[in-house]
């Protein structure tokens, strides 16, 4: 082998080492590199975190130093608030008290004032009691007086009118501003009927109560003709003086005017004062009636 050759195979193994040699420090210095890359975030964590800590530490120390003055804040504000809720205490304690005595006093007046109106309210159901009864008694007084005025006053009416009015004939009795004359002979109705108008008088008609009762009472147990009757027509009652029959009250006994017999066509009072039809031909007493003026 030439010495040529020799060199050319030294440069070529030279080289190829040298290639060898850059291909195996090339990983040792990336593996460097990474490594002190690791190393520097490694030492920027650490001291984002020593910065971190230091932080919270003195945020902690301020936070405490805050705390401890608003502590004492609240604790002298607490402190305040009881001082014045103890004094709010005894004003209102006070405040009650007074309240208390002045409700006491209240009800003790108030008790005075139901004792007193109960008292007033006695005084005065007695004088309206009183007065009720004077009331009472001053009714009763008007009410005699008004009815003693009433009768004094119908006496004196009867006394005006029986000095006003022309005296009765004799063996007449006078009721109101009539004359009656009581027969004592008897008749028929007819011939009853003529001797009243002889003495220029009619057969007596009833046209109130007032009148029935006086003549009744005078003409008890004895039948007397009266001046009504329905001969004209049956049924049809008339009164002698002229006196609508319908307009006056009736006073026939019971179950009367009943025409027994068909012949029963004029009216007198029976023995107990009441009417009766019967037949005009029958001799009866009779009663004749005169207005005076």
């Amino acid at each position: 082998m030439s010495e040529q050759n020799l060199y050319e195979i030294g440069d070529y193994q030279l080289k190829e080492n040298q290639q060898k040699t850059m291909h195996e420090q090339k990983p040792v210095e990336e593996a460097g590199i990474s490594f002190a890359k690791k190393k520097k975030v490694l030492q920027i964590v650490f001291g984002l975190l020593v910065f971190s800590l230091f932080f919270s530490l003195l945020c902690l120390i301020i936070g405490t130093g805050k705390i401890s003055v608003i502590y004492s804040e609240v604790k002298e504000l607490q402190d305040k608030l009881m001082m014045e809720n103890s004094q709010l205490k005894s004003n209102v304690s006070a405040t009650n008290s007074e309240v208390k005595e002045l409700q006491d006093k209240l009800m003790m007046e108030n008790s005075q004032l139901k004792s007193n109106v109960s008292a007033i309210y006695s005084e005065v159901k007695e004088l309206q009691d009183k007065l009720m009864m004077e009331n009472s008694q001053l009714k009763s007084n008007v009410s005699e007086l008004q009815r003693t005025q009433s009768i004094m006053a119908k006496k004196l009416s009867k006394l005006k009118i029986n000095c006003s009015l022309t005296p009765c004939p004799g063996n007449w009795v006078r009721f109101n501003q009539s004359c009656y004359y009581f027969s004592t002979s008897s008749g028929n109705w007819h011939f009853a009927k003529q001797r009243c108008s002889m003495l220029d008088s009619h057969l007596l008609a009833i046209n109130s109560v007032s009148e029935q009762t006086f003549i009744k009472k005078i003409s008890v147990s004895t039948m007397y003709w009266i001046g009504l009757s329905d001969s004209a027509m049956e049924k049809n009652w008339q009164w002698e003086d002229g006196t609508s029959y319908d307009s006056t009250p009736h006073f026939w006994a019971i179950d009367e005017p009943n025409d027994a017999f068909q012949n029963e066509d004029c009216a007198h009072l029976d023995a107990k004062g009441q009417w009766n039809d019967n037949k005009c031909s029958i001799e009866l007493q009779w009663i004749c009636e005169k207005i005076t003026e």
